[in-house]
């Protein structure tokens, strides 16, 4: 693919569909800094697809931005539950370990 055609399907996604993946994310993740991450890896993604897209039609092309940006905003969504439930359970270990204070050294 040339690169001309390369910077119209990215130029495309970044102007026309910026507000649609922005959107799309901010729905799922309710965070606006994450948005921009998602963002990036919907471009990324779509850097790799370039030939494809530019083949495509408008609504194809529309729902392909779509269907992008809703699974990388869950996997987003994913990874930030993932490490909220790890960090919560490092907190609750350590918060319920009663320390050398409580150990019954009679036991022993």
């Amino acid at each position: 693919m040339k690169d001309v055609e390369r910077d119209e399907v990215i130029r495309q996604i970044d102007e026309e569909c910026d507000l649609l993946i922005r959107k799309i994310a901010f729905n799922i993740l309710h965070d606006y800094s994450t948005v921009d991450d998602v963002k990036q890896h919907v471009l990324i993604k779509c850097l790799r697809k370039t030939e494809l897209l530019a083949k495509m039609e408008r609504k194809q092309f529309i729902a392909y931005i779509a269907t992008a940006a809703k699974n990388e905003a869950i996997t987003e969504y994913r990874k930030k539950t993932v490490y909220e439930n790890n960090k919560t359970k490092v907190v609750e270990a350590y918060t319920n370990n009663p320390g050398m204070d409580y150990v019954d050294f009679q036991a022993f």
